[in-house]
């Protein structure tokens, strides 16, 4: 089963290269040096040579990478770097400056690949180098296949050579990739490359991902909110009520009450922390509905939110604490597309955070506006992306990786 490339499966892959009997020994042979890993099974060849360069390669590949035409590549020490970044999931690192050992070490991080002039090595996880030398002679050609007495190969403490190190190549972190699509989006361009090399690095999340982008694709095209309440089914309903100017909260209660009484099981969260008439907006909504007799037991009070990426970022741990399995989300027709995207973001980032996903359990319905402009329905304006995808990336802390790529 092929391999996430990331960080930890490169390292998982040199501790199996070192862990395989017989050893893998050293050989500069054009076809023979090719072999040390299984084609099809993408694991370790017991018994094989190689060299430095298709080393670290294979390495690359074990753990994940699919390099294409590698066994016809002409591979060596001069371009192992440049074919790494040409598949586009890894970047260059100039080290040629770095003059002593501890000034090295300090920058190299467990995964890298570096080569220098006639040598390549990986960097394990504890800082040593694999290094792959010379053979049971000491030298790099006419040596016997597989591991022979006297061939150094294998882990090294980190050292620098006579003629240097000049550059490394570094797996781009996926958060990269995703501040690549939102900066397509907001720019109306194809993010079909970074989410191509996304799916490389985190083909679990890349699924989810792509749900995501279909729903983003949709409501920048336009959808139209509902106007008025429906009757809902889910006895695990609420409705979720953004904060505003008092004259804002009073439209979106009104249109939130209705479907209070329409729904009798559903709850409702109102979501706000700046003070309007000495109370926080949250507060403000509770107390509005209390008055209109909506009884205390289905109103949830979110407090800390002061923008709607915090509305989105702290009112989905409440929904998810109470086992909401479905939600309607109510705001102004011109604010429900900006507000729902980011509430699928905050999904997006629940769901994909650490390894493996994390179902909220929730699903969204059409949303309930307050009929302002009547613009939810028509497509986005260039404007209108850019500003969705900003909160998007505030949503999910990409905003450093989103700026970056615009």
């Amino acid at each position: 089963m092929p391999r996430t490339l990331n960080i930890e499966s490169i390292l998982q892959a040199q501790d199996e290269l070192m862990a395989v009997k017989p050893a893998i020994g050293y050989t500069q042979n054009a076809i023979g040096r090719r072999k040390v890993v299984d084609p099809k099974t993408m694991t370790w060849r017991p018994g094989s040579s190689s060299d430095c360069s298709f080393i670290t390669a294979s390495v690359m590949m074990v753990a994940g990478l699919v390099l294409s035409g590698w066994q016809k590549i002409v591979l060596y020490s001069g371009n192992i770097i440049s074919v790494l970044v040409s598949t586009g999931l890894y970047r260059k690192i100039d080290v040629r400056r770095y003059k002593t050992l501890p000034a090295l070490t300090a920058v190299l991080q467990p995964g890298d690949a570096m080569a220098g002039p006639g040598h390549v090595i990986s960097v394990g996880r504890d800082g040593r180098f694999l290094s792959w030398e010379h053979d049971e002679r000491g030298k790099s050609t006419g040596g016997k296949d597989g591991w022979q007495k006297g061939e150094k190969t294998g882990w090294r403490a980190p050292y620098m050579r006579s003629r240097g190190w000049t550059s490394v190549a570094r797996l781009i972190p996926t958060a990269e990739f995703l501040g690549q699509i939102l900066a397509a989006y907001a720019k109306g361009k194809s993010w079909a490359k970074p989410l191509s090399l996304f799916g490389v690095r985190a083909p679990a999340d890349v699924k989810l991902w792509r749900l995501f982008l279909a729903e983003l694709t949709r409501w920048t095209n336009g959808v139209q909110p509902d106007y008025s309440p429906r009757v809902v089914s889910d006895s695990g309903h609420a409705y979720v009520v953004l904060g505003g100017t008092v004259a804002q909260m009073r439209k979106r209660l009104a249109v939130a009450l209705e479907g209070l009484q329409l729904n009798p099981n559903s709850v409702v969260v109102v979501t706000g922390r700046p003070v309007r008439e000495g109370k926080t907006e949250a507060m403000w909504m509770r107390d509005f509905l209390r008055a209109a007799g909506i009884a205390d037991e289905r109103i949830l009070t979110e407090t800390k939110a002061s923008s709607t990426v915090g509305n989105a970022r702290y009112s989905l741990p409440i929904l998810m604490a109470c086992k909401i399995t479905s939600a309607t989300l109510v705001s102004y027709d011109s604010h429900i597309r900006r507000a729902q995207l980011l509430f699928l973001a905050a999904q997006l980032a629940i769901e994909t955070a650490g390894s493996g996903t994390h179902p909220t359990g929730i699903s969204w319905t059409t949303p309930l506006a307050y009929p302002d402009k009547h613009v939810a329905a028509t497509k986005a304006s260039a404007a209108t992306r850019a500003a969705i995808a900003e909160g998007i990336a505030a949503v999910m802390g990409l905003t450093k990786q989103y700026q970056a790529a615009l």
